[in-house]
């Protein structure tokens, strides 16, 4: 996927792709440009797939959360004093000055968590 302003030879990649490509690099056969494949079985793919699923949320959920958190905070009052409402991204910088990003992130990490661990009851 490539976004018209990037230049050709750039590939940009979701987090998760790259999380992936540093946790498991592309192996190759000596000397050549064929990928090594490996064997797995259904109880090594489900073992897979819930210790991805069970992971605590990485830093770039936790903001998303914490500026949507924000936004929905602000904005009630914003659109009584101003009209229309501008994005999540307005208020979360005008925040940064300010300095209340701090409690959002805390209360959206707990939020993830909370989350998590209803994904894993009954599994101990």
């Amino acid at each position: 996927m490539s976004h018209d302003t990037e230049p050709e030879d750039v590939k940009l990649v979701s987090i998760v792709e790259r999380e992936a490509e540093e946790a498991y690099p592309v192996q190759y056969w000596d000397g050549s440009d064929i990928k090594k494949t490996f064997e797995a079985d259904s109880d090594d793919l489900q073992e897979a797939y819930m210790n991805g699923r069970l992971h605590p949320a990485c830093g770039e959920e936790v903001e998303a959360v914490a500026k949507h958190l924000m936004w929905a905070d602000e904005i009630p009052r914003w659109e009584k004093t101003y009209g229309e409402a501008p994005d999540e991204d307005f208020f979360w910088k005008r925040a940064e000055t300010v300095g209340t990003r701090d409690g959002y992130l805390t209360l959206a990490k707990e939020l993830l968590e909370i989350a998590r661990k209803k994904v894993e009851e009954g599994l101990l």
